[in-house]
């Protein structure tokens, strides 16, 4: 049996050789990338279910479920206020996380999609006011972004909502000064 020329040629088993270890090398970087965003998820799951921001995220959902987020957020108790700002800032840093593809949101979504989507729609009257208040249109942005992203993401069967759903998502531009 006859090899062809090319077959022959050490050169093409060098330029073998160098593809395998190509494609090992870049499996090798995908598996890495892959396990540092697992930790990264871990890391956030961490830090969304420390005690303070559990409790801010509590009171917020309360206080927009019980009616008293109607009103002008100028208007909102202090300690509801706080918790809008944690819960946002908490939510915000992971949004950024998310664009910077530090953490892939396939990760995130799943299981928190609800908690971010019913956080934004709770918080959203009080971004718009921080917003004008400040004249910063980019405050809490990565959190809207997150909550838009959230919005076109189903949650898995096995995860059970305890609240009712969500009025329709809303752009902050369609926030009016009363948050309604």
């Amino acid at each position: 049996m006859h090899l062809p020329a090319a077959l022959s040629n050490i050169g093409f088993w060098e330029m073998v050789g160098t593809w395998v270890i190509a494609l090992t090398i870049f499996l090798e970087a995908r598996a890495m990338r892959r396990q540092h965003s697992t930790e990264s998820f871990w890391v956030i799951v961490g830090r969304l279910q420390e005690l303070e921001v559990r409790r801010a995220r509590r009171l917020l959902l309360t206080a927009f479920r019980g009616g008293q987020l109607s009103v002008d957020p100028s208007s909102w108790p202090e300690e509801v206020i706080d918790a809008a700002e944690l819960t946002a800032s908490r939510f915000d840093e992971i949004g950024i996380l998310v664009r910077s593809n530090v953490l892939d949101e396939e990760l995130l979504l799943p299981s928190w999609n609800n908690a971010i989507l019913r956080c934004y729609e709770a918080a959203l009257p009080l971004i718009a006011h921080q917003r004008e208040k400040l004249a910063d249109p980019s405050l809490w942005r990565d959190f809207e972004a997150l909550a838009a992203r959230a919005h076109g993401t189903p949650t898995p069967s096995y995860v059970r909502s305890t609240v009712p759903p969500m009025r329709s998502m809303r752009p902050i531009g369609a926030a009016t000064k009363a948050g309604v």
